[in-house]
């Protein structure tokens, strides 16, 4: 465990089980009148529809959790049967639909603590006092002290999140943001009131689960992706297969794990590319029987995600890499170059290209070259430079992510990102840009939107920049030259399609089963990689 900037604590450990047994995490709880299993609260994430919420709730139970909570009061009973306890999540319905279950969760997220408290106090006056009641509040540093309200009200538990108001890109945790990065609210919320506080926020890792309930950070932890990718995640942290986990980075990882449906004719299928996309299909084809060979180029599988520093990406890298070396349908053959026409000589009924994207070519301007440069995964990769000042070129994810690592490492090193859109991380969800922004800003990271780089002079990177990217007027036209002192550009340009090797193969081989994941045709996201990969596993 670490502490960032602003006292935020953070966990860097990603899917190790380095404090197993995790004692504080399957511990009894007492919530009023109830008694919990463990401290493992499921509450269904926002925006799943009724079918699915109801899915979600029943698989959670059936996986180990301690308290599920559920809109539909009627799933109560089925909940109990697997020794968990039901709350009926309230938001707009009457407090006597939840008469049956074993408690109440108030969702009161979108209230003032003045407001919540006022809630609270009428809901003990509708159920009495047996029932537990369970409220989701959201907080900031300033008004944490109002929680003391919502106790003397009569809330028997407390799930602390930030305050979406006040902080839009902390509502929902995405991928870049660090594990336990709501930990310090939860913490703050202990020191004004004797209640229970559940703490949410990327705690999906057990050792960050168990880590923070042994600090005291919190008494509880609430999972919601984490459980809608592997409903199982309390069974297998408790007797330590850490590794079977899927990492909720995905929440299709599920799909793979488990295929369908066993395939009827089943082909021996040639894999070419150790990336993302061919590691995912792969997993998936050989779940459904077919007999896979994978080949990779490089001397590792995971293609650019081996450069990846995130807990997230790392975890679900390790995953993949652990399944199919388990499996007994894969071969892998590493530092192997393969083609299609000899594969299909050996034996293979089909071969899916999986080879991915490939780097954009260098920056077409004058005197490039004078300053040392090296695409993003290199520096990702860990390799380092004795440069004070950098320039990135580009603004995606991993370019932001580097350059907060960078930041990080040396506090006094100069890092500029230039991008020729008008926000950074463009293809992201707007939570998830809001907070790099805001950290990156935070962090001292020079931003430079609607520019792009047209010379390199003296050691310095000339960059065209449009006025209103510069003055903040939002009409003004017209552009100008700006000068980026560099000792290092890093590429960080979002990477092109590469559907060569594909296209030449079609054209030789017309009547062969040939195959391209859509990797190859663009950047995708791992969730559109892995629908793409359990889709074509399922009709091969």
């Amino acid at each position: 465990m670490w502490r960032g900037k602003g006292g935020i604590i953070m966990y860097t450990t990603p899917y190790t089980s380095a404090l197993y047994p995790y004692d504080a995490l399957f511990t009894p709880l007492e919530c009023g009148t109830l008694n919990l299993k463990n401290r493992i609260i499921a509450v269904p994430p926002d925006g799943l529809t009724a079918l699915r919420a109801e899915r979600f709730a029943l698989e959670a139970a059936a996986g180990g959790a301690g308290l599920v909570c559920t809109e539909n009061a009627e799933l109560c009973e089925k909940i109990r049967e697997h020794g968990s306890h039901a709350f009926c999540r309230i938001r707009s319905k009457s407090l006597t639909d939840a008469m049956g279950c074993d408690g109440i969760c108030l969702d009161l997220r979108d209230m003032p603590l003045g407001k919540a408290a006022d809630a609270t106090k009428k809901a003990r006056r509708t159920v009495g006092e047996g029932m537990p009641i369970l409220c989701m509040v959201s907080v900031t540093r300033t008004n944490i002290a109002g929680l003391a309200c919502l106790a003397w009200a009569g809330a028997d538990m407390l799930c602390i999140e930030p305050c979406a108001d006040n902080a839009p890109w902390l509502h929902k945790p995405t991928e870049g943001m660090p594990a336990g990065c709501f930990s310090e609210l939860a913490r703050l919320a202990k020191t004004v009131t004797d209640i229970p506080i559940a703490a949410c926020g990327k705690l999906g890792y057990p050792d960050t689960a168990e880590g923070a309930l042994r600090d005291g950070v919190c008494d509880a932890v609430v999972l919601g992706r984490t459980l809608m990718a592997d409903p199982e995640w309390c069974v297998k942290a408790q007797t330590g297969a850490v590794d079977d986990i899927i990492p909720y980075i995905n929440p299709e990882g599920r799909l793979l794990a488990n295929a369908c449906a066993t395939a009827e004719d089943k082909k021996r299928i040639a894999v070419i590319g150790g990336g993302l996309s061919g590691m995912s299909f792969a997993l998936c084809a050989a779940n459904r029987g077919h007999e896979i060979e994978l080949y990779e180029s490089g001397a590792r599988l995971g293609g650019r995600l081996i450069g990846e520093r995130g807990s997230d990406t790392l975890g679900y890298r390790r995953w993949l890499v652990l399944k199919l070396c388990r499996s007994e349908n894969v071969q892998i053959y590493i530092n192997s170059y393969a083609d299609a026409g000899q594969l299909l000589k050996n034996g293979c009924d089909a071969v899916v290209y999986a080879n991915g994207t490939r780097l954009r070519p260098e920056p077409n301007i004058p005197n490039w070259g004078d300053i040392p440069y090296a695409p993003l995964w290199v520096l990702a990769a860990g390799k380092r430079f004795s440069a004070r000042r950098i320039a990135v070129l580009g603004s995606g994810r991993e370019a932001c992510k580097l350059a907060l690592r960078l930041k990080e490492e040396q506090p006094t090193l100069r890092v500029t990102l230039i991008e020729e859109s008008t926000d950074i991380m463009c293809t992201s969800q707007p939570n998830e840009r809001a907070w790099f922004r805001k950290t990156l800003e935070t962090q001292g990271v020079k931003l430079m939107m609607h520019s792009e780089p047209v010379r390199i002079s003296d050691g310095c990177l000339l960059v065209r920049q449009s006025c209103s990217a510069a003055l903040g007027a939002e009409f003004s036209s017209g552009t100008f030259i700006r000068s980026v002192p560099c000792d290092l550009i890093v590429l960080a340009q979002e990477e092109i399609p590469d559907t060569s090797q594909y296209l030449e193969s079609r054209g030789r081989f017309s009547e062969a089963q040939l195959y391209c994941l859509p990797g190859s045709f663009s950047p995708c996201d791992i969730v559109q990689i892995s629908r793409a990969a359990y889709s074509l596993a399922q009709r091969i």
